[in-house]
């Protein structure tokens, strides 16, 4: 899974509980840094931030803004900023142990999707005529 995909996952694998919230400010703090803060093409601090309002966006309509705020992190460099990828991988480690290795399993694209239950020890019966 690409850096920029764990950040995106992370940002909206929350919890309430304190811990989670505790790691989820701290990612968004991380991203919004890094948005307002930029990066160029060879890594360098820019003087031309990655549209730092893309994470309010997201956090209000994560699927909306998906693209918008994947494309902000890749111009912002977030891909290879090793502290915010960790950052990422604490909320997600906090969310559902055991598997912050596998982002995978929190993606699922739904969109054209009828008759679905997404979590985990979900179950469903359906009955189709």
């Amino acid at each position: 899974m690409d850096p920029v995909t764990v950040i995106l996952t992370a940002l909206v694998a929350g919890t309430s509980s304190a811990a989670v919230q505790e790691s989820s400010r701290a990612l968004c703090g991380a991203v919004r840094n890094r948005l307002t803060r930029g990066r160029d093409t060879h890594g360098q601090d820019a003087t031309d931030p990655a549209d730092p309002a893309a994470l309010e966006a997201y956090l209000q309509d994560p699927a909306g803004q998906h693209e918008r705020l994947a494309r902000a992190l890749a111009k912002a460099g977030a891909g290879r900023d090793a502290e915010l990828i960790e950052a990422a991988r604490r909320v997600l480690a906090t969310t559902h142990p055991g598997a912050a290795g596998s982002v995978g399993a929190y993606l699922a694209d739904l969109r054209e999707a009828r008759g679905v239950v997404v979590g985990d020890h979900a179950s469903q019966t359906n009955h189709f005529s």
